[in-house]
């Protein structure tokens, strides 16, 4: 029965991932059905249904590419770079004795090695896209953003401050008996003028053009510093591994399952 039961979790981890590979695959659709949409052109369309149907009636679910253009950018904490957008995150690794007893009972001391998150900031502002015909605002609030790294360093050091850790303003404690081997530092940004793909939804529900969340939750928002063709590359790859990986284990859990019937006759 063990056995049979557990074919059966198998075969519902492959039915997991089968529903994962279908979700990734409506958004590549989603991404196959629109074609690139100019900044004048959405101008144009909001100004045509501003004028016919007075404001906030301006709703299209578009896609542009552009440059990033804002007045007023914020720094980033590492690099200290101007950007729209930027995640910094410092992990630590660490090394602890960890007491062990194998199976004839004897009790052995091992180091083990790990990492763990120690903190991670995240800010954004609204900003344009610009291209060759003009620019429209885009608020990137709910957004899947896909952004560049921009700096990655890693500080070794055992406590240097006894059991505190001081790097860029930023101060961590350790526990006792842990022995931190050192920080590594990451930032991830949308730089000022970087180039974007921007899947959304073009509205003036706040009282002004801008590209958005939708309302609607089954719309995907996309800003993203990688192509278009970058974006499908990486989703047709995913979509291949959840495919090929939700066959396997439906093929071994449905031989679980069998074997577990002819153990039971």
């Amino acid at each position: 029965m063990g056995i049979m039961i557990g074919g059966a979790v198998v075969a519902l981890i492959g039915l997991v991932l089968w529903i994962l590979m279908n979700k990734r695959k409506a958004k590549m659709n989603v991404m196959d059905n629109y074609e690139n949409t100019s900044a004048a052109e959405i101008i144009q369309n909001h100004q045509f249904f501003e004028e016919e149907y007075g404001k906030g009636s301006f709703s299209n679910f578009i896609e542009i590419r552009g440059n990033v253009h804002c007045e007023s950018p914020i720094q980033s904490e590492f690099a200290k770079e101007n950007v729209v957008y930027y995640k910094s995150i410092v992990t630590r690794e660490i090394e602890k004795q960890v007491q062990r007893r194998d199976s004839n009972g004897n009790v052995r001391w091992d180091n083990v090695r790990s990492t763990e998150k120690v903190s991670e900031n995240e800010r954004k502002a609204n900003f344009y896209v610009k291209d060759q015909t003009g620019e429209v605002l885009v608020d990137p609030e709910g957004a899947e953003l896909h952004t560049m790294k921009i700096f990655s360093e890693y500080e070794a050091g055992s406590n240097p401050s006894g059991n505190w850790f001081n790097f860029g303003g930023f101060s961590f404690g350790t526990s006792s008996g842990t022995t931190v081997l050192g920080y590594k530092y990451e930032e991830y940004a949308i730089p000022m003028n970087s180039h974007l793909y921007v899947l959304g939804e073009a509205n003036d529900r706040a009282g002004k053009l801008r590209i958005s969340k939708s309302t609607d939750k089954k719309q995907h928002f996309i800003v993203s510093t990688k192509t278009e063709d970058e974006l499908k590359s990486n989703l047709q790859s995913n979509i291949n591994i959840f495919k090929w990986s939700a066959i396997a284990l439906w093929i071994i859990g449905a031989g679980l399952v069998v074997f577990g019937v002819t153990k039971m006759i």
